[in-house]
């Protein structure tokens, strides 16, 4: 997986595996850790339409650059 595109901006893939990965590590410290659990179920709405809207800009963005080719 490529980090940087080649205009030099960071790979909008890359940019969702990491926040799929941080929320990951998060779900998994929730298990042993109970204030994470709280967090994460006081910031569930938001996490869900922050990981929606930028994996939704990404593949709009992609398909637009594939439009252009």
């Amino acid at each position: 997986m490529r980090v940087m595109n080649e205009d030099g901006t960071i790979s909008g893939a890359f940019i969702n595996m990491v926040i799929t990965a941080i929320y990951l590590v998060l779900i998994v410290a929730s298990i042993f850790v109970p204030f994470i659990a709280d967090a994460i179920k006081k910031m569930e709405s938001f996490m869900t339409w922050f990981f929606v809207a930028s994996f939704g800009i990404w593949n709009v963005g992609k398909a637009i650059s594939n439009l252009k080719e």
